[in-house]
């Protein structure tokens, strides 16, 4: 008989909502649903464990039934530091399906969950019937290598990842960290080394928004062999198929096909974040932003307080997109267009493009900006521009303005690294600034310092 950790008690589970919150609600039971429990295993063995004990497989298992007994809130709590090795092959991923829409809190406190079994992914997060949401907060997945969804796969209405780190996962599908169907919540977590062979090598989403919060995206990869459709070797840190968000977080050193560090093909929104060292093999270091489906429909991208650097493509280093644009106070530095573009590409039909009080630095290889046909040319004031090859008003913007002296991207505050303007930059205290200036910097400080705002991510 194995022995049930079982209490009626939700204290642990507020305790993670709290720690969660403002950004999400805290996790509450379905009303009408049965009282909240928690399971806390005794065992960090799998397959041998001792008979009289409760297994980290067995908590989800019995959170699944009862789950299809009535919606509840059930809490797994692993015990601190430990580490989960999922070594019963017969049995493979840890699976929690339910068709009546259930919220189950997986409490890490440190732990780690390594599958051991090879073409076995982790865990299967998911509801069949109805809505089902998944709170993992303090927990290491890896070692997963199921067919699509290495470390995570998920059907749900919410996944939310608090604290976590997807590391090294991998399959020979889509989704080498995490395979989803729904809306995924990334929140002071890591999504790093996951290799997935066909999209996203960090997340794919197949549907449901990617949101990305104070957390990091960072040496995932997609493996496509040659003769594959770019598009289908694309997203190395994540593939997004509905409304995509980041901000506050980190998304470099990815590589991909197309969109190294995000292929997204609805909205996207980027905020108070850095995209570094991404580099794809066709389009998109950094970003490749298209709706794939119906390419007539307008998507829009907007980007903002946001440093993109040292990303390389053949075409659209920093970002390749076909979609309304919105670019406000964003440095874009030493970024590689070998056949077009370096730091932005804006292709397909006539769509609004506009940019203000942003950085056009120096590239490594390639002009600043490259148009299809049809494309505007940036419209915006207070932009720098190195060269002049996106079509800013030079009344109104700094074009053909050289080397802005900036300096190296480093740790100069705030959650992401920057590039601080060097004393006597041509970026500092511009008064074509002014009109755009957003009241904070990428770091969270007040602008302006002096009697004219700066121009470009980080106010000096």
């Amino acid at each position: 008989m194995r022995k049930w950790l079982l209490t009626t008690s939700s204290a642990t589970a507020i305790a993670i909502a709290l720690t969660m919150a403002p950004i999400m609600p805290a996790p509450q039971a379905g009303a009408g649903s049965g009282a909240p429990m928690v399971l806390t295993p005794d065992t960090t063995a799998d397959k041998d464990a001792p008979e009289s004990a409760l297994t980290l497989r067995e908590a989800f298992n019995d959170a699944q039934t009862i789950a299809a007994d009535s919606p509840s809130m059930v809490t797994i709590r692993l015990s601190p530091g430990a580490t989960y090795e999922l070594d019963d092959c017969g049995s493979g991923a840890l699976h929690h399906w339910n068709n009546t829409g259930a919220l189950m809190v997986l409490d890490g406190r440190g732990a780690t969950i390594h599958q051991k079994c090879w073409a076995k992914s982790v865990m299967y997060l998911g509801g069949l019937g109805g809505p089902a949401d998944y709170w993992l907060s303090d927990v290491t997945i890896t070692g997963g290598t199921g067919r699509d969804g290495g470390g995570i796969v998920f059907s749900g209405s919410n996944l939310f990842l608090n604290r976590a780190s997807i590391w090294d996962n991998q399959t020979g599908g889509r989704g080498g960290g995490i395979h989803a169907y729904g809306d995924v919540h990334l929140i002071r977590s890591t999504l790093y080394a996951n290799t997935a062979h066909s999209k996203g090598g960090g997340i794919y989403s197949g549907s449901g928004a990617v949101n990305i919060d104070r957390s990091s995206v960072v040496a995932n990869r997609t493996t496509g062999p040659l003769g594959v459709s770019s598009i289908d070797s694309g997203g190395g840190g994540v593939y997004s198929k509905g409304a995509t968000t980041v901000s506050r977080s980190t998304i470099s050193w990815n590589r991909a096909r197309v969109g190294a560090g995000v292929l997204a093909e609805g909205d996207t929104s980027i905020s108070d974040s850095t995209l570094d060292h991404n580099s794809a093999e066709r389009m998109g270091g950094a970003v490749f932003n298209a709706d794939l489906t119906n390419p007539l429909d307008r998507a829009e991208f907007s980007i903002r307080n946001t440093t993109v650097s040292r990303n390389a493509a053949d075409v659209g280093g920093g970002v390749y997109t076909a979609a309304d644009v919105q670019i406000h106070s964003t440095t874009f530095n030493e970024n590689a267009g070998y056949e077009a573009g370096a730091h932005f590409v804006g292709m397909s039909n006539v769509f609004d493009l506009m940019a203000t009080n942003s950085v056009f630095g120096p590239t490594i290889a390639g002009s600043s900006c490259s148009f299809g046909v049809s494309y505007p040319d940036l419209a915006g004031s207070g932009n720098f521009e190195a060269d002049n090859s996106c079509g800013l008003d030079p009344v109104l913007n700094v074009v053909d303005g050289g080397d802005p002296g900036l300096g190296l991207l480093t740790d100069n505050g705030g959650s992401t690294e920057t590039h601080l303007p060097e004393p006597g930059s041509a970026v500092v205290d511009q008064p074509l600034a002014d009109a755009g200036c957003l009241p904070r910097d990428q770091r969270g400080i007040s602008r302006p310092r002096g009697r004219h705002c700066d121009i470009g991510a980080v106010e000096r």
